[in-house]
């Protein structure tokens, strides 16, 4: 929506779609229907706290995409650096002044840490290479799908829980806006070689 608004990036119905079936399945993923049928929730001041830290969030990765996508001509290299200094000060100055910093002794879950560092620097620098290439609209849809049913699937392998019937819902239902946008994108690809122009407007 962002993307749209700020940077009037093209949303087809078909990208439309798939919006609103990753939408639908965050909200079946969430057991939000089950919600309706349970007792009053008590919401306490952690809990308050949490959705605000939520929505605040969502809105800081909404920024970063549509910066990330205004600046795409800038080397992954140089965003992903400026990415960790900035990071590393507002990690460095809060543990300084609550002196709360303490060394990871546990053997296995340093390797975790480190584990983590890897993986989300590699994920940011994609991130980054995806926007740079792609709008951010289907790249945001993409990220929020992929995020739920990878979540499912490494919940199944690694810790064994299988999901109930709204989880699956869910996932299925985000499994399909992934597929939608990928079979757009190759939709779009034959337009002009096999096809007409103008037969894929709707994408």
């Amino acid at each position: 929506m962002f993307a749209r608004v700020f940077f009037k990036e093209p949303c087809s119905i078909f990208q439309s779609i798939s919006v609103i079936l990753t939408v639908v399945g965050i909200v079946f993923t969430t057991k939000l229907p089950t919600r309706f049928n349970e007792a009053p929730i008590a919401y306490s001041s952690e809990k308050i706290y949490g959705l605000l830290a939520a929505i605040f969030s969502l809105f800081c990765i909404s920024a970063i995409q549509l910066i990330t996508r205004k600046i795409r001509n800038v080397h992954q290299s140089i965003m992903t650096f400026n990415f960790g200094w900035v990071g590393l000060l507002e990690i460095a100055l809060p543990t300084a002044v609550f002196g709360n910093f303490k060394w990871q002794l546990c053997g296995i879950q340093s390797i975790y840490i480190l584990l983590l560092a890897l993986f989300s620097f590699s994920g940011d620098t994609i991130l980054v290479m995806a926007l740079q290439c792609e709008y951010a609209g289907p790249v945001s849809t993409v990220l929020a799908a992929a995020d739920i049913s990878l979540a499912f699937v490494w919940q199944i392998i690694f810790f064994h829980d299988v999901p109930d019937s709204y989880g699956i819902i869910g996932a299925t239902l985000v499994s399909v806006s992934i597929f939608l946008i990928g079979l757009g994108k190759w939709l779009i690809s034959l337009e002009g070689k096999i096809f007409s122009c103008g037969k894929f407007k709707f994408i």
